[in-house]
């Protein structure tokens, strides 16, 4: 089931319905559709991740879960 591409929103709602129909979760689906409409406009660049701070986020989120 390839996603058409394309960055409308005709082209969006379409791939989002048929990852639904396909039995895939409603925010998996989204995000896919999404992906996919942003690597057929290559005219935004993705920001940049910070990935350290990214990690210590996550270590410092779980830690606060634990104690």
């Amino acid at each position: 089931m390839p996603l058409r591409r394309g960055s409308d929103r005709a082209t969006i709602s379409s791939n989002i319905r048929e990852m639904s129909d396909a039995g895939y979760p409603q925010k998996q689906a989204v995000a896919a559709a999404m992906r996919t409409a942003d690597a057929d406009d290559n005219s935004m660049p993705r920001p940049a991740v910070n990935r350290k701070k990214m990690l210590r986020d996550m270590r410092r989120r779980m830690l606060d879960r634990v104690g």
